[in-house]
């Protein structure tokens, strides 16, 4: 019980929220392919980029991620019409033994 509390305030003090609620949904309305950015921690060299990409394109509607090693941002591109949930999110980078940050929407060109 101790180790979970321990995980849980790791994971609340490094900004990621959780909630028991429904997951957010991260992408945008329009019907188009989008991408979302993940920003991790724990990315530091090219075995981990592979790990982390192969566990991303498990999710239903990943076309393709780009990883920035020096800054841990993750660009996705999801499918058109797809939408991933902050929990796939975390799960997929934990999955792969990683810190997911943060999960946002690209901006636009």
């Amino acid at each position: 019980m101790k180790r979970i509390l321990i995980i849980v305030v790791l994971l609340l003090a490094q900004g990621v929220a959780l909630r028991a609620e429904e997951p957010d949904v991260v992408s945008p309305a329009q019907p188009a392919a989008s991408t979302v950015v993940l920003t991790v921690y724990g990315l530091s060299c090219p075995l981990c980029s592979n790990n982390l990409t192969g566990q991303l394109k498990r999710i239903p509607g990943v076309e393709e991620v780009e990883i920035d090693l020096n800054t841990g941002a993750v660009s996705v591109r999801l499918a058109e019409g797809q939408s991933v949930s902050r929990w796939q999110w975390l799960n997929a980078v934990e999955q792969a033994g990683f810190t997911l940050k943060d999960v946002r929407p690209a901006a636009s060109p």
